[in-house]
């Protein structure tokens, strides 16, 4: 049978009394008025990393954020808590504590597999992240880099439940499990928690002072310095493109680049203006609309088709092209400076080794400053959805996806919830198991979210992540949103490119049997959007920033957005 998933933020206190009432008889329930929130001891009576000798210590009096769900694990519901925070910040790094308890009689979870660490990265917990979504800062664990013992993320857990072949759970009837990280440090008063399984864990307290019972950034160390240590953290992008001509929208922290496809603008080897190159241009404008100061760059890309001065020239005069066009569709002096230029084959989206590779190739970027709210839907509300070549659902029913492979696996898909928090919105999606191809009729139920380890854009390998929930987009005021992400660059090699990874569950893998199911957190950028459509197209035609994904596509329409 399926259950839908419960995930409540509480206070701690709160928690502690739900914790009780489930190990407690009915018939004595009666007799607890007010459950006594118990604080992790010492023996010693001091907190790890403080001297018991020294001057009493004035702790932070902020209290966790407590979230609770319910997980499949070995065949049965397992009701999971976890209590998250303070963060405890310390200069430019901070520590991060989460502590895991099974609520009730029966049931145990991993842990180390399930909701915090992902395959092939030895224990290093990558699916734990700080999220601040009003700056958009996304923060990793922190990296302790040593030349003795090799690159390690700064974490500890309990004692008594160190990770024994990436093994580390709570089980009913035993005591919570905590574990601890270093993250960057976190700008304001407060944080949100990405969590496997959990979600987005918003309003999480941040404090300057000791927090008690919870290991300061020197316990993390493991005997080298602070100066060994190298955080983790990366400005959030966002891409989205309009549904019905190809120009999409990637946003960094301080830039936005619209990109349109000269191929709608301009005939071969031209620079005036087509007659099918207004609707692209208007949207281009709708994208300017918002804006209000900074600089913008209007610059023309070319393939590398004949020399390199025929090409400089004609990216210079298309770029002008479209200055003019958007003088008359935009009010471009809210700008304080304009500047046109072309840099001919020099910045190639994808390598010039065929026509279809040479067509994305060929464009005009607008680089300018974001505005600081999301982007209104505007005209592009009224615009119809583009037609899908899988089952289609509504946000009462779900859909039921058939994968389209010899083994015929079938899958039931609803989404949960879609909820705003600041410029982020954050879907909770659940995958059913109906008929694996297992003799049991168990499997895996990834594949209707995932686009395999080379991402949904073809861009950043991630090695051994098959099972990222990545291939989810939103469809809303004639835009199609996809997931957010952020590029993050490799530690031993500055040369290397930068591995792109999105802000979603980076590990939905495992085996489910039938009436099995698991929810996924998916993170979008906002639209001021009162529903949207969840939907996994099989392509996409966004000016150069997709590819075909290969998957069975889907769509839940009419999806309320909280």
């Amino acid at each position: 049978m399926r259950r839908p998933v419960s995930r409540v933020l509480l206070p701690v206190g709160l928690a502690a009394a739900l914790v009780l009432a489930a190990c407690t008889d009915p018939a004595e329930q009666s007799a607890v008025d007010e459950p006594e929130q118990v604080q992790p001891t010492r023996e010693s009576g001091a907190s790890r990393g403080v001297d018991a000798t020294a001057a009493p210590v004035q702790y932070a009096d902020a209290e966790p954020v407590v979230a609770t769900t319910t997980v499949w694990s070995d065949g049965e519901e397992v009701d999971l808590a976890v209590s998250v925070g303070p963060v405890m910040r310390e200069e430019d790094l901070a520590v991060l504590p989460l502590s895991f308890e099974v609520i009730g009689d029966r049931g145990e979870v991993n842990l180390m597999s399930s909701a915090l660490r992902s395959p092939g990265l030895s224990n290093s917990p990558t699916q734990v992240r700080l999220v601040d979504t009003e700056r958009m800062i996304v923060s990793q664990p922190a990296m302790q880099i040593r030349e003795d013992t090799g690159d390690r993320a700064m974490v500890a857990w309990t004692d008594e439940y160190m990770p024994d072949h990436g093994r580390f759970r709570a089980a009913a009837g035993e005591d919570p499990v905590t574990w601890a990280g270093a993250f960057g440090a976190p700008r304001g008063q407060h944080t949100a928690v990405l969590l496997q399984h959990f979600g987005l864990i918003p309003q999480v307290p941040v404090v300057d002072e000791p927090v008690r019972d919870v290991p300061t950034v020197s316990d993390l160390l493991d005997g080298g310095a602070r100066a060994d240590v190298t955080p983790r953290v990366f400005p959030i992008e966002s891409y989205r493109e309009h549904i019905d001509t190809p120009v999409g929208t990637r946003t960094e922290s301080d830039r936005t680049t619209v990109t349109i496809a000269t191929d709608v603008l301009f005939d071969v080897d031209s620079a005036e203006l087509s007659d099918d190159a207004d609707t692209a241009l208007q949207a281009a404008a709708a994208e300017l609309a918002d804006v209000d100061g900074g600089d913008l760059a209007i610059v023309g890309h070319t393939d590398d088709v004949l020399d390199e001065a025929h090409n400089q020239a004609l990216s210079e005069a298309r770029a002008e092209a479209v200055h003019e066009r958007l003088q008359e569709l935009a009010d471009l002096s809210v700008f304080d400076d304009v500047q046109t230029e072309g840099r001919a084959f020099h910045e190639p989206v994808v390598p010039n080794d065929s026509d279809a590779n040479r067509a994305l190739n060929r464009r005009v970027d607008l680089h300018f400053t974001p505005p600081e709210d999301p982007q209104s839907p505007r005209d592009g509300a009224d615009v119809e959805l583009p037609e899908t070549e899988g089952p289609v659902g509504t946000a009462d029913e779900g859909v039921e996806v058939t994968r389209n492979i010899e083994d015929e696996a079938r899958v039931h898909v609803s989404v949960e919830s879609i909820e705003r928090v600041d410029h982020v919105l954050v879907g909770q999606i659940r995958v059913e198991q109906i008929q694996g191809p297992g003799p049991d009729g168990s499997g895996q139920i990834a594949w209707p979210l995932t686009g395999g380890v080379s991402g949904p854009r073809g861009t950043g390998l991630r090695p051994w992540e098959h099972s990222t929930t990545d291939t989810v987009t939103l469809l809303a005021g004639g835009q199609r949103l996809f997931p957010l992400d952020y590029f993050v660059p490799d530690l031993d090699d500055e040369d290397a490119e930068p591995t792109l990874y999105p802000l979603t569950d980076r590990h939905f893998a495992g085996d489910y049997a039938p009436g099995e199911s698991r929810v996924a957190t998916v993170l979008w950028p906002a639209l001021a959007v009162d529903s949207v459509a969840v939907d996994v197209p099989a392509e996409t035609d966004n000016a150069g920033m997709w590819h075909s994904l290969g998957v069975d596509p889907w769509r839940i329409t009419d999806v309320p957005v909280g």
